[in-house]
């Protein structure tokens, strides 16, 4: 009997863009802050054409892996996950809610060389 193989799918890029808190996302929890609304246009023009199409299903279960490099040792790694999560699906129009994995990672790197290393992929138990 030999061994079956799948194709692992996934959607991988690293930006160098300082990620962002979860904390600086909502003004008077209503509306967006400036601040995040410029982190999701610099996201979606950061993003090369080759990964402008989304390569999974609407429903297929999903995998995240975040590495995070922030600048400073009080950054929380938690909570870059939110904007991630939320930024990734205005631009892919997926629902989050087929995430069943998350993993994410901490660096601390010199001050301007922040980063955001995202990978999506089919999730397996």
């Amino acid at each position: 009997m030999g061994i079956t193989y799948m194709k692992l799918k996934q959607w991988h890029y690293k930006y160098n863009i300082k990620p962002i808190s979860a904390n600086k996302l909502w003004y008077k929890a209503k509306q967006i802050t400036k601040e995040y609304r410029q982190w999701r246009e610099d996201i979606a023009y950061n993003t090369p054409d080759s990964h402008k199409a989304w390569p999974f299903n609407d429903t297929e279960q999903l995998e995240v892996k975040i590495q995070a490099g922030f600048s400073s040792k009080l950054a929380d790694v938690d909570n870059v996950c939110k904007p991630v999560l939320d930024t990734w699906q205005n631009l892919y129009g997926f629902n989050d809610r087929y995430v069943y994995k998350i993993v994410a990672e901490k660096e601390i790197v010199k001050k301007g060389k922040e980063y955001l290393d995202v990978t999506f992929r089919r999730y397996m138990k």
